[in-house]
C-alpha cells in the first residue's frame, strides 16, 4: 500500500540467480472535491450519488470510490490516488451524468451540472362534503407545497358542483 503498481516480466534462470532490482514509486494522493448542481437553476443537489471508477490510475490499490453530496451539493474524497476516473453522478429527478475526470489537482473543485428530468403528472381533484360525500358547489381549493406558502394553483368548483375550473394556471 502507498506505492504505484508495477507490472513487468521477469525471467528466472535455473541455478544461482542475481537479485532482481525493482524501483518502487510512492503513489500520489489528492483531495478530490466537487459540486453537483442543477444546470438550469444553478442550485445545489443534495444527496446525489457520486461513483468514481478508476480508468488510468497507477496506484496498487484499485477499485471504485463512492460518496454522497451534502446539503450544499458539495463532496470531498480525501487521499484519492491520482489519475483518471469515470465519474457517474446520479440524483432523483435528474438525468444521470457520466464523465471522465482527472484527479490531479488538489485545489480544483470539479463541477457536475445535472439536467432535470420532467415527467408528466396528472391531478384529479374532487371537492366533496366530508360527511355526505356530496359535491360542493362554488368551493375554493388551493394546491400548495406548504399552505399558505408555495401556492401552485387555485381551483373553483362550478355552481353545478360537478365541474371545476382552474382560476390560476398550474405549473
Amino acid at each position: 500500500l502507498g506505492y504505484n503498481r508495477i507490472e513487468r516480466a521477469v525471467t528466472l534462470t535455473s541455478g544461482k540467480r542475481a537479485p532482481v532490482e525493482v524501483a518502487v514509486e510512492p503513489e500520489r494522493r489528492v483531495r478530490f472535491s466537487g459540486r453537483v448542481f442543477l444546470k438550469d437553476l444553478g442550485v445545489a443537489v443534495a444527496g446525489a450519488r457520486v461513483l468514481l471508477t478508476p480508468t488510468a490510475v497507477a496506484s496498487a490499490v484499485q477499485g471504485p470510490v463512492e460518496c454522497r453530496t451534502g446539503w450544499d451539493g458539495d463532496f470531498a474524497i480525501l487521499q484519492l490516488p491520482a489519475g483518471k476516473y469515470r465519474a457517474d453522478i446520479r440524483a432523483e429527478g435528474c438525468r444521470d451524468l457520466s464523465v471522465v475526470v482527472d484527479a490531479a489537482d488538489d485545489k480544483k473543485v470539479q463541477e457536475f451540472p445535472l439536467d432535470r428530468v420532467f415527467e408528466p403528472a396528472r391531478l384529479r381533484v374532487l371537492v366533496q362534503d366530508a360527511v355526505t360525500n356530496a359535491p360542493i358547489a362554488n368551493a375554493d381549493a388551493v394546491l400548495a407545497e406548504a399552505y399558505p406558502l408555495g401556492e401552485i394553483a387555485r381551483l373553483k368548483s362550478n355552481a353545478d358542483a360537478n365541474t371545476h375550473a382552474w382560476t390560476s394556471a398550474p405549473l
